[in-house]
Order: structure tokens, then C-alpha cells, then sequence
């Protein structure tokens, strides 16, 4: 295996403001599937008892049901208007109808309309009318219970409709139970047909297979639900290329939002590949893999399906063939600026086998906050835990000398006064944690036209230690590390000295000066301090990563991670962070932000931009991932 990797990336960070209660300000409607309603479908005339049935069918498993022991009131279910409903668009051409209907001790041979049952489907124009007269299609009411039964029927339309809008329905006068399942539409060519005309979706939701009846996607109980009882279930047990998708309807966003986009998912005897991790949102369509699938819509979306962006999958864990429990899958998502609704789906892609269970749907918008990574585009261009102190000369993180790596500090001046560097506090700061022991100290300079022989400190150039008590007391006189002066230019020397500590440093700071009657420029680097066995270590002393963030490597020098100038080939400004790498030894490094405070309960958005070049190795199947804990070696 050979690996080799040229990043340059700019870290960033939004906070997000949201909390788990915010789940509730979903904009999926019944994204939990607790509402047992049909979609598209409702209750209108009440002379009767209305219910969703799910132990009648004539194809699938569920339809609507009308139970009406007395007469004295109409009993009717109405659709939604679906006249350009989404992509419909219902034009003045032929239409055929037709409907599937179940009777159980109706009344027989009905006299008039009143005593009927009936799909009747209604055509208005913009203000109301009909253009043509209601086309009713009667049940077979020639027995009190009649098995299912197709009902047709046919119109041409004068013009185009602005409602389509049936019925399904007992007149006042009629009695009994009927079931009413399967209402279609169709012309020729296609220009309409009829949401839920099936019954099989509950408010809020649709579905979808590419071929026939080639699996099952639907809203189901399930003992084992997330929450409440019932999920969506979604099952292929062949990868004959077919695929099912159960989908949200529509729902508005804003231009520009960002949103919440998540998931609970469990799933049984799903096709593996030790190489499907769980993924970040993507625009690949794999074809054997299960996910939630979303998109944004343009314009109109309630009378239009005109889509932004494409298909973005969050592919599952396909690691395993059975899940362990339910993961909550997400992911944070900016709508496009043009974007006016949202979608999401369930989704089995065409060679996807076993069965995945959905619930508690959700997208949520999100409120930005302020970005939380200090030097987040890496354009403070200042050395990470060193400011400069002193002001009476010249103070440079450069690029020009270094004794390691590629930067060091520089203090250059030709005149009376203190020029110095000073860290930040050593002594506790993240993992350090001095102590009262011995500590090696050391440090690298290399000077340039500096003054020599100096005869006092006034004239030295050096490294100051400095080892404070909690009323920032020296505990022991701070220890000095000078520049060889013995000549004005010298090149890189390592100077060092120990100090044994009486008691643990509350504060440990370091300076490096040029004093007052020093002249000249000198350039530090490897400023460093440490103990056996190990209690702290220095912080910034080579310099060479900026304000805000720090790198490690886990075996010496192995690559490179670090801040590099790259002009126009940033993606702002001119700084990028680099990381190298053209071996596969196993090594690795880092390049890591300093830590910044966060609330509990809160999402974040961790986001960056970033470009790689020869990067390796190379596998169709290594998608951008979800954040996940797993180290993946290469």
C-alpha cells in the first residue's frame, strides 16, 4: 500500500444553537409516523364512522373504510386537490377512472342517489364550477356483501382544471360498511394521476418502487418502534435492480438555512461490505446501499417538482449484516440559496437487500452562531503561545531561519531598549502539570550582527524561565540561557541549563530577549523544557504552527503538518495548513486547533474546505464519512 497525501485545508467551525427539544420544531410532517391518518385523504361528511383500515385490502395491506349503520346523514371521504398537486397537471384531454370497492350488509337495490355508494370525482374551474358533470361510480349494491369490485368510469375534459377533487362516499340513505381501495387516473400521454390513490401512507408521506410490486415500503407497528409503535419498513430480498423509496412530502425552508437532517434507523440481514462506512451526506447513487436520500425543491413547490442540488444520500453502517440497535444517523445541511422546500426518504437503492426499520424523521432549521475555532482561516499570522512583549525592536515569526522545521521568532534591533517574546502560562495549560522536580531546560538561537563580549546582562541576549507561586512569586530566581556572543554572527548552538523546582509552578512563562543594550537580530527555535519522568512540556517553542492551533506526529520528524503560505491557491486569504505524507510506515500527524468551550446538549457544525493532491490509497468506496469513532489506518 502507498499512501501519499498533500492536503491544504482551512478549518471551521459554527456553532450551532439546538438542543434535543428542539426535535419538536421538526418541519417533517408526522416524522415520528404516530399519526395514523391517510395521506392525501379526509374525513368530510360525518354521517358515519370514518377510520383508516389496515386489515382490508385490495392490493397492499390497508384502505378506507366506511362503517354506517343508519341512514339520515352522507358518510364521505375527500381527497386532496390534485388537479397540479407536486408534478401532477391535469390537462382538457380523455381520462379513464376506475376504483376498487368492499361491501359488508349494505342495502340493496338502491332507488336513487341518496341510498348509493359511490367514488365520484369532481372536476372545478378557477372559480369553483364544474367543467364537466361529477362522473360517479356506483358500488355493485346488488347483494348486501359484495367481495372487492373495480368500478370505471371515463370523461373528456373541456379545459384544464384548477381542482380535481373525489369522493368516496354513503349518500344519507344508505347503510352497511364499505372499503374503498386503489382509485385511479390515467390518460394518454400520462399528464396526472392521484396521490395515495392506493391508501397505504399515512399523513405526511408518500412512497415509490421503481418496478412493479418488487419489495415493501410502508408505515408499519413495530413493538420495537424508537418511540411511540409504529415505524417505516422498508424490505428487498432480491438485487434484481429494482429499488422503493417511503418519502416525505414537501415542506418550506429558507434560502440559505441550515438545517438538521436526521434519522433513526435498525436494520436485519443487509447485504455487507466491510468497506461501507457510515457516510456524510454525498451525491453518489450506490446502487446496493441503504440510506436516507433528501433534496431541495425550487419555486412552487406545491404545484411544481422542479429540484436544486440533486439527490444527497446518507448512507448506513453495512459493515455488519445486523444492526446493533438504533443509530441516529445525520448530518447539517446548508439549503441552496434558491431552494424554497425539502424532502426526505427512506431509501433501498436498486441492488439493496434486507429489511431497514425508519423512525423519528426530522429536519430541523438551525440557528448560526459564532464560529468557535480561534484563527479559524488561518490568517492571524502570529506564533501559537508566544505574543511579543517588549516593543523596543523588531519582532518577526519568519520563515527566513529555523532550526527545525520552517519558522522560528526573530528579535532584531540597532538601538537602546527591550525587545522580547513572552509565552503564555506553561505551567498547567492543557495536559502540562509541573511539579516540584528537576527540569532540563534548552533553547536554540542563531544570531546575526549582534553585539559581543556584552560585559553586563543589560547587554545579553537569551531565554528567560520564569517559575511563579500562586501571588505570582518567583519560587526560584528565574534562570537565564544566553546567546553565544563570543561572535556578532553564529549559526545554530543549542544553549541549556537544569533548575530544580522547591515547589510546584502555579505560572511558568518564557521569554526571549534582546535587553537593553543588545543589539543585532537573533532567531529562537526548539524552546523547550522537560522532566524525568515526564510532568510538562513547552508549548509553542518550535514555533511552528499560529495562534490557535498546534501539531504532533507520533514517530519524530515522519511528514509535515503545518501552516504554509500558498497565495492564490488558498481558499481565502493566503495561509493554509499542510499536511504531507509519502510513505506508509505507519506514522501520523496532526495539525489540531486548541481547545474552546462548548454548552452540553448542543449540535455543532464542524466544517472545512479542503483540496488534496496525489492522495492515496485510492477506493471507489471511500466516501466522505459521518463522524464517526472508528481510526481508519489509511
Amino acid at each position: 500500500m502507498y499512501l501519499k497525501k498533500l492536503v491544504f485545508w482551512m478549518m471551521v467551525a459554527l456553532l450551532m444553537m439546538f438542543t434535543t427539544a428542539a426535535f419538536a420544531n421538526s418541519i417533517i410532517v408526522n416524522g415520528d409516523l404516530e399519526d395514523l391518518s391517510p395521506a392525501f385523504w379526509y374525513q368530510h361528511e360525518l354521517g358515519g364512522t370514518l377510520s383508516w383500515d389496515w386489515t382490508e385490502a385490495q392490493h397492499g395491506s390497508k384502505s378506507l373504510k366506511i362503517d354506517k349503520p343508519n341512514t339520515g346523514g352522507s358518510a364521505t371521504w375527500m381527497s386532496a386537490d390534485n388537479a397540479n398537486l407536486y408534478w401532477n397537471n391535469f390537462q382538457g384531454v380523455f381520462y379513464s377512472l376506475s376504483a376498487w370497492i368492499k361491501t359488508d350488509g349494505v342495502n340493496t337495490n338502491p332507488g336513487n342517489d341518496d341510498e348509493r355508494i359511490a367514488v365520484t370525482f369532481t372536476f372545478l374551474d378557477a372559480g369553483g364550477n364544474d367543467i364537466v358533470p361529477p362522473v360517479a361510480m356506483y358500488a355493485d349494491q346488488s347483494a348486501g356483501t359484495m367481495d372487492w369490485h373495480e368500478v370505471t368510469g371515463d370523461v373528456l375534459l373541456t379545459e384544464e382544471p384548477e381542482q380535481v377533487i373525489i369522493y368516496l362516499g354513503m349518500g344519507e340513505d344508505a347503510t352497511g360498511t364499505a372499503w374503498f381501495d386503489n382509485v385511479n387516473v390515467s390518460s394518454d400521454p400520462w399528464t396526472a394521476g392521484i396521490f395515495d390513490n392506493s391508501m397505504e401512507e399515512p399523513n405526511g408521506w408518500m412512497s415509490w418502487a421503481s418496478e412493479g410490486d418488487v419489495g415493501f415500503a410502508e408505515q408499519v407497528y413495530d413493538d420495537d418502534a424508537y418511540s411511540g409503535d409504529y415505524v417505516a419498513k422498508l424490505m428487498e430480498e432480491d438485487d434484481l435492480g429494482d429499488e422503493m423509496v417511503f418519502y416525505s412530502q414537501p415542506a418550506p425552508v429558507a434560502g440559505y438555512a441550515w438545517y438538521l437532517v436526521s434519522v433513526m434507523v435498525r436494520y436485519d440481514d443487509v447485504n455487507t461490505n466491510d468497506m461501507y462506512y457510515p457516510t456524510y451526506q454525498v451525491p453518489e447513487n450506490v446502487q446496493d446501499r441503504a440510506n436516507l436520500c433528501f433534496f431541495y425543491h425550487t419555486g412552487n413547490w406545491w404545484s411544481d417538482w422542479a429540484l436544486t442540488g440533486g439527490d444527497q444520500f446518507l448512507y448506513f453502517d453495512q459493515r455488519t449484516e445486523t444492526s446493533d440497535g438504533w443509530t441516529m444517523y445525520w448530518t447539517i445541511s446548508q439549503a441552496p440559496p434558491e431552494a424554497t422546500a425539502f424532502s426526505m426518504r427512506a431509501r433501498l437503492n436498486p441492488t439493496a437487500t434486507g429489511t431497514v426499520y425508519y423512525d423519528n424523521f426530522s429536519c430541523v432549521k438551525l440557528d448560526k452562531g459564532d464560529n468557535l475555532v480561534e484563527n479559524w482561516n488561518l490568517e492571524t499570522h502570529s506564533p501559537f503561545f508566544f505574543n511579543p512583549d517588549e516593543l523596543d525592536g523588531d519582532l518577526l515569526w519568519t520563515n527566513a531561519e529555523a532550526h527545525t522545521g520552517n519558522l522560528s521568532a526573530m528579535v532584531s534591533k540597532d538601538g537602546a531598549g527591550v525587545a522580547s517574546w513572552l509565552s503564555d502560562n506553561q505551567a498547567t495549560t492543557y495536559w502540562n502539570n509541573m511539579d516540584a522536580v528537576l527540569y532540563d531546560l534548552s533553547a536554540w538561537m542563531k544570531t546575526d550582527g549582534v553585539n559581543t563580549d556584552p560585559g553586563s546582562e543589560d547587554e545579553m541576549i537569551g531565554v528567560y524561565f520564569h517559575f511563579l507561586d500562586g501571588g505570582g512569586g518567583d519560587i526560584v530566581p528565574p534562570v537565564f540561557l544566553p546567546a553565544d556572543q563570543s561572535a556578532a554572527t553564529l549559526d545554530w548552538n543549542e544553549v541549556s541549563d537544569q533548575v530544580l523546582l522547591t515547589e510546584a509552578p502555579v505560572e511558568c512563562y518564557i521569554e526571549l530577549v534582546m535587553n537593553n543594550g543588545a543589539t543585532g537580530t537573533i532567531y529562537f527555535d526548539d524552546v523547550n523544557f522537560g522532566s524525568d519522568p515526564w510532568t510538562a512540556g513547552s508549548f509553542g517553542g518550535d514555533f511552528e504552527t499560529p495562534t490557535g492551533w498546534m501539531h504532533w506526529a507520533s514517530e519524530g520528524d515522519v511528514g509535515m503538518a503545518d501552516v504554509a503560505w500558498v497565495g492564490d491557491l488558498a481558499y481565502s486569504g493566503v495561509y493554509v495548513a499542510k499536511l504531507v505524507e509519502e510513505d506508509d510506515l505507519g506514522d501520523e500527524m496532526v495539525f489540531y486547533s486548541v481547545p474552546t468551550p462548548v454548552q452540553p446538549d448542543t449540535y455543532y457544525l464542524f466544517q472545512t474546505m479542503a483540496r488534496t493532491v496525489d492522495i492515496g490509497p485510492l477506493d471507489n468506496s471511500l466516501w466522505p464519512s459521518s463522524v464517526m469513532s472508528e481510526n481508519i489506518s489509511d
